[in-house]
């Protein structure tokens, strides 16, 4: 198995396994987008050769308490994470939308190495990079400028609690 495929899997699947248990006890909804391509030619059941017709923009979306998120989840095996993995269309993006009176952006960051992770409110990453003049930040910086996240459950982030402290 190529382990660089699998990057960022354990973050989605932790993600996926949150924002289905809000979803089934009507607590929030939130979803992953699709990536936009199209189906060219079916070889079989799993294998198809298809065209990504656009840049997609973000990869969850979703409604709680009549604010709108979007948000954008990465991971680093690093001790640093850099804002430069986040590709520019996502940036402009997340930028463009947290402007709105009831949006709310942020990332979620796994700090593989630290088994920890991080939300941090998109506006506060503006502010980071433009004070700090580097697009790097590292864990002692993502505590100050961001909210840790704990497993909850069984592999449920307590994304809401912080959204709720965030908000509040």
């Amino acid at each position: 198995m190529n382990i660089k495929s699998n990057k960022g899997m354990f973050l989605e699947e932790i993600i996926n396994r949150t924002i289905l248990y809000y979803s089934s006890k009507n607590i929030a909804y939130f979803e992953k987008r699709n990536i936009p391509f199209k189906i060219l030619k079916m070889i079989n059941e799993k294998t198809f050769v298809g065209l990504l017709f656009s840049k997609s923009t973000v990869d969850y979306t979703g409604i709680y308490k009549n604010t709108h998120y979007e948000f954008e989840a990465k991971q680093t095996e690093l001790e640093t994470f850099n804002f430069k993995n986040i590709k520019s269309h996502q940036f402009e993006y997340l930028e463009k939308v947290s402007k709105y009176s009831n949006s709310f952006c942020f990332l979620i960051i796994y700090m593989v190495k630290y088994e920890k992770f991080y939300l941090v409110d998109f506006s506060k990453i503006i502010k980071y990079i433009e004070l700090n003049k580097t697009h790097i930040i590292n864990i002692d910086q993502l505590k100050k400028y961001g909210y840790e996240l704990e497993i909850i459950f069984p592999g449920i982030l307590n994304l809401i609690e912080v959204l709720n402290k965030i908000n509040s």
